[in-house]
């Protein structure tokens, strides 16, 4: 028999995240404890487990200076790999998904790498975030946010010491997106957070997405197209920043999302 959890330790320079994940050859991995759970899908099925994209994010957020002391939010986080790597760099981080991934994995992962117990209430614009073990200062915590219910900004706004007065500046979505159904409802979410928030200095955020593109024909899988046409609808665009080959030879793309200029 195998055990139905497994345990992972990812490496960020000096530091090391631990993250439990399902095991997907254990015995009882297609009984699945959350199915009859209000917000259940089967893209929330896929949140106890850990993406390539995931990976090629954290080597990116690993060559940036704006990371630490930053505030920022991954949507779609599943495991929660990069957002707490992105907390291990000194970001002060929500890890956002569907209240099954919550309540499973996400939760589990942030207590896995809280230091000391810490509570870094005073320093995080997030309610109930604490302190990530690190070589910065960053914190984490995970909350509930629902794509597919209105207002993203306001279920965000939610999560917040001061919701008027919350500063965002970074969104962070690894490899999140890949049934066609998630397209519309991830697309208004990100530019509901994009047009409703602003950085410390009174930007727009920075948003980073990785995305493998799985569909080879017409089908149930999301395509870059579909994502480019559903961004353009609001006047955003996707800019690739980075590029690796994943295990089955498709490109994952690490995308900057951006307001269309002229």
């Amino acid at each position: 028999m195998t055990d139905e959890i497994l345990y992972e330790s990812i490496s960020v320079g000096d530091i090391t995240i631990k993250l439990a994940k399902k095991n997907l050859e254990h015995d009882d991995a297609g009984a699945d404890p959350y199915f009859f759970d209000e917000d259940y899908s089967p893209a929330a099925a896929t949140g106890f487990t850990v993406w390539e994209g995931s990976r090629l994010m954290v080597d990116k957020l690993q060559t940036m200076d704006c990371v630490a002391g930053s505030h920022a939010v991954e949507l779609g986080s599943g495991t929660g790999v990069a957002g707490l790597c992105a907390a291990a760099l000194g970001a002060h981080v929500v890890l956002t998904d569907l209240a099954p991934v919550v309540q499973g994995a996400l939760s589990v992962n942030v207590k896995l790498n809280v230091r000391d117990n810490t509570d870094a209430t005073s320093n995080s614009p997030w309610v109930g975030a604490c302190s990530v073990a690190g070589t910065s200062a960053g914190s984490a915590v995970a909350g509930v946010l629902n794509w597919c219910k209105p207002a993203p900004e306001q279920q965000l706004a939610a999560l917040a010491h001061k919701p008027q007065a919350t500063h965002i500046d970074m969104v962070l979505a690894a490899e999140c997106v890949w049934l066609l159904e998630l397209v519309q409802p991830f697309v208004q979410t990100v530019v509901s957070i994009l047009t409703n928030f602003t950085d410390k200095r009174g930007d727009a955020p920075v948003c980073l997405m990785s995305f493998k593109e799985r569909a080879v024909t017409e089908s149930t899988f999301a395509t870059k197209q579909h994502l480019d046409t559903a961004f353009a609808e609001y006047g955003f665009e996707m800019q690739p920043i980075a590029r690796a080959t994943s295990a089955d030879n498709r490109d994952q793309v690490l995308y900057n999302i951006t307001k269309r200029t002229g």
